[in-house]
This record gives C-alpha cells, sequence and structure tokens, in this order.
C-alpha cells in the first residue's frame, strides 16, 4: 500500500464498522484500482504487516496502538506512526541504524539501498531484485513520516536520518510533564544560538539550511526540554519572526523537490536567514 494511504485507511477501518461502509470509504481512496486488489492486496495486508490491524475486512478490528493512531490529531498520529516504523525497522530490518551511522554525511538516494543489502545482508545476486523491491517499499514508508530525510547536495538526493529525532520518537506519545520549553525569552535565545553554531560549521552565507538550524536548536533545548521532535522544533523555527523581533527573519524554497524543510503557509522553505535589524541610525547612513 503507498505509504500515504497508511493514515486514511487505518481511520476509516477504525471509524467504520461494517464490511458494505469499509469498502466502499476505502476504494473510494484509490477509485482507480479494483476494490479486490486495493482490500486484499493493498490496505489490509499493509496494516497487518504494520500490526495496526488484525482480521478480514469484515469481522476485523484496529490494534490498540492502531486505534491510538486512528484517534490522535494529525501530528500526533503521524509521530505515533513514526514510532511504530522505528520499532519496526530496529526489530527487522536495521536500515536506520545502518544510516544514523554514516549521518551526518548520509548515502546517496541511488546507491543507497544496494550498498546497504550489500553490507548487512549479503544476499546471492538471484534474490537482490526482490529485495531491492520489498527495501525500497519500506524506505518510501520511512521518508513519507520524516524519519530519512531526503536532502537535495546539487548532485544528486542524499539520505540520511537524525539521532536527535530517532530518539524523540522512541518516546513519541508519553507524557513528559517534567519537561517543558521555555518561555519566549528562551525560546528566542535558543535559536539565536543554534543559529550562530550553524554558522561556525557551515561558514558565514546568507541562507542556512533548515535542517542544519534544526539540529542545533535540538541540541540548545535538550538541556532544558528533553530531547524533542522535528515537529516541535518547526513550530518554534516558524515562530522565529515573532520570537525575534530584533532581528530580519525570510526562509528561502529549495530549488528543486526535498524533504527535511519547514511547512510555510506560503512555501516549503529549505534555507533560514536570521540578520540584525538595523537601527534607525544605520538605516539612514
Amino acid at each position: 500500500m503507498p505509504a500515504e494511504m497508511a493514515l486514511p485507511a487505518l481511520r476509516l477501518l477504525a471509524t467504520h464498522r461494517t464490511e458494505e461502509a469499509r469498502r466502499s470509504m476505502l476504494t473510494a481512496l484509490r477509485p482507480g484500482i479494483l476494490a479486490r486488489t486495493l482490500l486484499n492486496a493493498y490496505v489490509l495486508p499493509s496494516l497487518s504487516e504494520l500490526g495496526l490491524y488484525a482480521g478480514t475486512l469484515r469481522s476485523g478490528d484496529v490494534t490498540r496502538y492502531g486505534r491510538a493512531i486512528a484517534e490522535a490529531n494529525a501530528v500526533k498520529a503521524r509521530a505515533l506512526m513514526a514510532r511504530k516504523l522505528l520499532e519496526l525497522d530496529a526489530s527487522r530490518v536495521g536500515l536506520l541504524d545502518w544510516l544514523a551511522q554514516l549521518s551526518p554525511r548520509g548515502e546517496r538516494k541511488r546507491f543507497a539501498l544496494r550498498r546497504f543489502l550489500d553490507e548487512r545482508l549479503g544476499l546471492p545476486e538471484s534474490s537482490v531484485a526482490s529485495a531491492l523491491d520489498r527495501l525500497g517499499k519500506w524506505a518510501g514508508y520511512l521518508i513519507e513520516f520524516d524519519i530519512i530525510r531526503e536532502r537535495d547536495t546539487g548532485r544528486g538526493l542524499v539520505w540520511d536520518v537524525s539521532r536527535r529525532h530517532l530518539a524523540a520518537l522512541s518516546t513519541a506519545g508519553e507524557d513528559k510533564p517534567s519537561e517543558r520549553l521555555p518561555d519566549d525569552v528562551g525560546q528566542a535565545t535558543a535559536l539565536l544560538s543554534a543559529y550562530s553554531q550553524s554558522c561556525e560549521q557551515l561558514g558565514t552565507r546568507l541562507y542556512l539550511p533548515i535542517s542544519a538550524v534544526r539540529e542545533e536548536l535540538g541540541a540548545e533545548l535538550k538541556r532544558t526540554s528533553g530531547t524533542l521532535l522535528d515537529e516541535e522544533l518547526d513550530d518554534i523555527l516558524r515562530r522565529s519572526p515573532t520570537l525575534l523581533k530584533d532581528h530580519l527573519v525570510s526562509f528561502s524554497p529549495f530549488s528543486g523537490p526535498a524533504r527535511g524543510g519547514l511547512k510555510l503557509e506560503n512555501m516549503y522553505a529549505g534555507f533560514i536567514s536570521i540578520r540584525k535589524r538595523p537601527t534607525k541610525a544605520e538605516s539612514s547612513n
């Protein structure tokens, strides 16, 4: 099943109880695919394999964890799904651990899966094609739920993962009353420090990659707020124009299709610029 169908399909199965209603609503997700193929070859096997559904269309039901995902808001649902994928990868595949060992350099997308198979599994050549197909579909889920990041280096797409984000996902959905974000002043201070650290690492330039600033921000806030998810850090980055009133904050999009950026109202930003706002005296000169 395409990864982008997972959450809608799970919610429909959790909401509708009769076979007729489930069949009608699920087939509406992909009207161009025969109902029998969609349900028996895609939806039910995929959700069952993920441990989110058990049984037939008529008498089956979502699992306890599947229901927790289905009933959560959009942001939490994605985090819970990502946590499930993280656990499955750790127990069955090991792709994320392999990529984490390569970070921050990552691996070029076109070579990543074959290199992983060669280094970790050592399959005979006759089994490679089918293994690459299965692994590619699995990677599609990890990319869809923002666990694997795709970034364009100018020489092709690269895959990498953030150890900080993986650690945060491992406890996604759990209450953490002892951990809280600092106030706006504290968030602003952390933002400026993260941007400064990124400048030191990458060199002074007009725009810095959001992925780099996000990682530094996560490190800055870890002492007071624990290990934060990308989504939690992105909320702060979106508010940066408001938090940094004495600074000029601007965003720039990627030059092509990519992941790992920041969703804004008017763009999918890949880069951020933070500059001290000039004083009236400086502006008049």
